[in-house]
């Protein structure tokens, strides 16, 4: 059993999220704007980046992002995620998603959502309760969280 710990991602996990990107994920972006554009999502209140460390080095992360959309849905969208492939199948992923779940929960969104994944992330999801909705993503509804929470709120 693999012992992980998952905590927000700062400016100094910047090299290892550039590496995962540029290895697992084909990213060519120039080092400079993507530094600029990691440390910009960091200060964005909407935002989150999660790495998952395990024996003192970071193996994956998670970006996600909160949603409000035209019929004033508010959801939380996975916009990024990325695991050493040793990883992937020792629940890195797994614990990564439930972070951003609990995550999406405290910031009140109605569901998280995925538009892209690759390999064996799909059968990851859908077995830790995502499913397939109308427009093809994966979504985890998390509405009861929310309820719960205004139930507790205004009573």
């Amino acid at each position: 059993m693999f012992r992980y710990k998952v905590r927000p991602a700062g400016v100094a996990d910047f090299t290892a999220v550039y590496k995962m990107n540029e290895r697992l994920l084909g990213s060519a972006v120039p080092k400079k704007v993507a530094e600029r554009l990691y440390r910009n999502t960091l200060m964005d209140a909407d935002q989150t980046v999660l790495v998952i460390i395990h024996s003192g080095h970071a193996v994956g992360y998670i970006h996600a992002r909160q949603v409000t959309n035209l019929l004033g849905e508010i959801y939380t969208e996975i916009a990024g995620i990325a695991v050493y492939d040793y990883y992937v199948d020792k629940n890195a992923c797994t614990e990564l998603v439930n972070a951003v779940v609990k995550w999406s929960a405290q910031m009140l969104s109605s569901s998280v959502r995925i538009n892209e994944y690759r390999g064996g992330l799909k059968e990851k999801l859908l077995d830790i309760g995502f499913r397939e909705n109308d427009c093809g993503s994966l979504e985890k509804i998390i509405i009861s969280e929310r309820k719960n929470h205004y139930e507790r709120m205004y009573t």
